[in-house]
């Protein structure tokens, strides 16, 4: 089996945010299980590595800042890979001191969730403490339909003011499998129209191949591009439900200790 990422979801300490989409809690919760995940690690850390695993994403079914010992331990554990860490970066805003913490013990990339151009730009601070630490920034943009009353280039014009290196935009979706009475389903099927994405997205197609450049495709499908030095790409989904039989996107070492190919199926656990 082949991997191109070592997903690892922090035990869930909540979230201060309430986005009204949320995946995580469409995709349920499982029961925390802190020893066996300690007792999995060096096991975590062989398959990974025999699978080509190329980085390592932090993130959890909560704000995984919100648990800032495990993230800790978890960057310093996986810091001979590429680490990310993936979070919507109120706790790390509050706290100037805790990223340059979070950077001696191994921490590459720094990936802050949005959901508008109004919210990227209120952690210019955060992004630009992540370029003097030479750290990696990334935001990415949730397509809510807040966030595309701004345009494609509204985007990349605030992103190079507040010092982010990447900017990626993912489609708000439904993960297979869902209770279509769950509310952050019914939510996403109310209030994101599909054609509204599509002619944002559109918008977005035409300055990418007009000014931009393909840097490369990545195996999940996505095309990342160069575009005037910034790295931009898109995601059609938020999760990975389902891969193919020898190459899955993800690698997903959860909260219960155990290691497993797809977020939403206790079938795909491995051990």
């Amino acid at each position: 089996m082949k991997a191109q990422v070592l997903t690892i979801s922090i035990p869930n300490y909540g979230c201060d945010k309430s986005c009204p989409f949320c995946v995580s809690k469409m995709t349920g919760c499982i029961p925390p299980d802190t020893a066996m995940m300690k007792r999995n690690v060096p096991k975590v850390k062989t398959v990974a590595r025999a699978a080509r695993v190329g980085s390592v994403l932090l993130t959890g079914k909560g704000e995984p800042c919100r648990n800032m010992a495990s993230v800790r331990e978890f960057v310093f554990s996986f810091r001979d890979f590429p680490v990310e860490l993936q979070t919507n970066g109120r706790v790390l805003d509050a706290d100037p001191d805790m990223l340059a913490v979070l950077s001696d013990l191994g921490l590459d990339v720094l990936a802050v969730s949005v959901n508008s151009l109004g919210e990227l730009q209120g952690f210019r601070g955060l992004f630009g403490r992540v370029r003097k630490l030479g750290l990696t920034s990334r935001a990415t943009v949730n397509l809510t339909p807040e966030a595309m009353t701004d345009s494609f280039v509204d985007y990349v014009h605030y992103a190079g003011l507040c010092s982010v290196d990447q900017l990626s935009f993912r489609t708000i979706t439904v993960p297979s499998g869902t209770d279509p009475a769950d509310p952050r389903a019914v939510w996403i099927r109310e209030n994101v129209v599909l054609d509204t994405v599509r002619n944002w997205m559109a918008g977005m197609s035409f300055e990418l191949k007009a000014q931009g450049r393909v840097v490369r495709r990545l195996p999940y499908g996505a095309v990342l591009y160069d575009y005037r030095g910034l790295s931009v790409t898109h995601f059609d989904y938020c999760i990975q439900d389902s891969h193919g039989e020898d190459d899955v996107r993800s690698l997903i070492f959860q909260e219960d200790g155990h290691l497993y190919t797809t977020w939403n199926s206790r079938a795909s656990r491995l051990f």
